[in-house]
């Protein structure tokens, strides 16, 4: 039997939300999502440990940076409960994993923090978090990594665009020893819907290529990773540009020959607002670590 979770409803809050914005409209849709969240909440989400063997649970560290992704940010809540809270494994088996998600912003301003500070009312598993390291994703991310425990880490995207249903295994492969379990969108059973066409091919390739050296895996950019708490806390985080962060991670767990293990993954473009990656800002920076990677490879070997 997998390892079991539990999710304590005895510190909840079943207050309505007060408002938590001077925006009407924004305070309204807040308090008004809370219907779905006492339905959410109705289900019985801790699954009953029937091995007198079973191990204590991981658990889960997610960590969500946003910039004003406003009333999305329900959405994603709503995933994170279908993919994570008590599902079937086979027909006599289920499982609750044990998880808290920090959704991490730059300022209180941000339009994304009435929505989250709602959502706390209701799950103490949502943490608003105010990073303190600067501006930006990388900063957030950071800062993410700094305060999570040494179970296993995830860091999600707020757009809603990552399959949250591969998760409970991804979780199975932390069990099982792997240092770094990535979502792969270019394998098969993966898939890429939408976004910048540049971007996906420069994904792909690059992905080619640095599978062709050994760094195991086909999409090395994905930020949809994830991570051993106790490995990723011990890591110095060199990048200086953003999302390239995730390959900087898998260039150093690939050149240290850690346990990595992909799986297939859908991507879709988010549906709402519009997206934050730049590519030509970000594109030095992924090519220094493309470059280090083959580098490291050619001349160790």
């Amino acid at each position: 039997m997998k390892r079991l979770g539990s999710v304590d409803n005895s510190s909840l809050d079943t207050r309505r939300p007060a408002s938590y914005s001077r925006d009407p409209e924004t305070s309204r849709n807040a308090r008004a999502y809370c219907t779905e969240l006492d339905q959410i909440k109705s289900r019985e989400q801790v699954a009953t440990c029937r091995d007198p063997n079973c191990q204590q649970p991981l658990n889960l560290n997610i960590i969500v940076p946003v910039y004003n992704e406003g009333e999305n940010i329900n959405h994603l809540y709503k995933s994170l409960c279908d993919a994570l809270d008590k599902k079937s494994l086979n027909s006599s088996d289920t499982y609750s994993i044990s998880w808290k998600a920090y959704i991490i912003y730059d300022f209180a301003q941000d339009t994304t923090v009435p929505f989250i500070k709602a959502l706390q009312m209701n799950d103490s598993r949502i943490v608003p978090t105010p990073q303190t390291l600067g501006k930006g994703a990388l900063n957030a991310l950071k800062h993410g990594f700094s305060i999570v425990h040494d179970d296993a880490v995830i860091v999600v995207m707020g757009d809603c665009s990552d399959d949250l249903t591969t998760i409970p295994r991804m979780i199975h492969e932390i069990e099982s020893g792997a240092t770094i379990v990535t979502s792969s969108r270019f394998i098969k059973g993966g898939r890429y819907f939408g976004g910048n066409y540049f971007k996906k091919c420069l994904s792909r390739t690059a992905g080619m290529i640095l599978s062709l050296f050994g760094i195991g895996t086909n999409d090395p950019t994905n930020n949809f990773k994830m991570y051993s708490g106790k490995w990723i806390k011990s890591q110095k985080i060199e990048s200086q540009g953003g999302f390239e962060i995730a390959l900087e991670l898998i260039v150093k767990a690939a050149l240290t020959k850690k346990k990595i293990v992909e799986i297939p993954g859908i991507w879709k473009d988010r549906t709402i607002g519009e997206s934050k990656f730049d590519v030509k800002k970000l594109l030095p920076h992924y090519i220094r670590w493309f470059l280090f990677f083959i580098r490291s490879k050619i001349f160790r070997n």
